[in-house]
């Protein structure tokens, strides 16, 4: 996959007119870049709704999550 398409699927729709006159290694180092960020990001989120769920009574976690889509 080039980098400017591996650059295409992390946006998730075409890269802006600015970001074509990138080389295609520096496309790629972007993309995966992106691509790691989005995946600390999640997994951060991950972790911080599992703790924020400690502070909620153990009989109304279920419930809670429920109600938040976990």
């Amino acid at each position: 996959m080039s980098g400017h398409s591996a650059l295409a699927v992390e946006l998730r729709t075409q890269p802006p007119a600015e970001l074509k006159s990138l080389s295609d290694a520096d496309a790629q180092h972007l993309a995966s870049a992106l691509k790691k960020a989005r995946e600390t990001q999640s997994a951060e989120l991950d972790q911080s709704i599992t703790e924020a769920l400690k502070h909620i009574p153990w009989p109304l976690r279920g419930a809670v999550k429920k109600v938040v889509g976990l």
